[in-house]
């Protein structure tokens, strides 16, 4: 409850915390913190209760519930976390912000439905082999990794940032800011680049032998198009 003042539950590193649906956010007037005291720990049962609420997760090298985040329901990063099956922002004013941390998962999707995914300066999104869709808002200053990427919301370019791609990418809605200040880097062999709005730099990156190739829409860059290895096929 963070009612009267910031509340912080720093857990010891190397210690799991298991929770059976008795964590719940009462009130966020003042920052509700739970973190590793030093160190890693590890966060297993059931997804904390946000009550319509923000909480700051810190050093949690492994959050294994699903994370379903609703209207008001937001998460802030302040230390690194990984999170064990990917996250879904659906709500109004729902939110996931790194600052300048690494928000990770083990290979699973990052879906902004409703809501928004904020990169800080520095920051990063690290999703390995999981994609992430973007129908809302997605604001970046930091870096991202991933599968596939998709965004047919707003995607704000609110510094110099990146998006490595392994997978397919296909972006509409609207790319704002200053747009040269994303780098789109493809590395996925056979992948394929959808943009039906101009994008900022591209660098093509399969592989040698390999290819990456447009569909559906002609390709605008506002920027630099690099082929460092591979094919590009337009």
């Amino acid at each position: 409850d963070g009612s009267a003042g910031i509340i912080t539950l720093n857990v010891n590193t190397g210690s799991t915390v298991t929770n059976s649906g008795n964590i719940i956010v009462v009130n966020d007037t003042n920052a509700v913190i739970l973190q590793g005291s030093g160190g890693d720990i590890v966060f297993a049962g059931t997804d904390i209760d946000y009550n319509g609420n923000v909480v700051h997760l810190g050093l949690i090298n492994t959050y294994g519930p699903a994370v379903v985040l609703g209207a008001g329901e937001g998460i802030i990063l302040d230390g690194n976390t990984t999170f064990d099956t990917g996250l879904i922002i659906n709500g109004v004013g729902a939110s996931v912000d790194t600052q300048g941390n690494t928000l990770t998962t083990t290979n699973d999707n990052i879906d902004v439905t409703s809501g928004t995914l904020t990169i800080g300066l520095g920051g990063s999104v690290n999703t390995g082999t999981g994609g992430i869709t973007n129908t809302d808002t997605t604001g970046s200053s930091g870096s991202i990794i991933c599968g596939a990427f998709t965004s047919t919301g707003t995607y704000n370019n609110t510094a110099v940032n990146t998006i490595d791609a392994s997978g397919n990418v296909s972006i509409s809605g609207t790319f704002s800011a200053t747009i040269t200040d994303n780098t789109l880097t493809m590395t996925g062999i056979g992948a394929t680049l959808d943009a039906s709005v101009q994008i900022g730099q591209v660098t093509v990156n399969p592989g040698a032998g390999n290819s990456i190739g447009i569909i559906t829409n002609s390709l605008s860059v506002g920027g630099t198009l690099t082929v460092s290895t591979g094919t590009f096929v337009t």
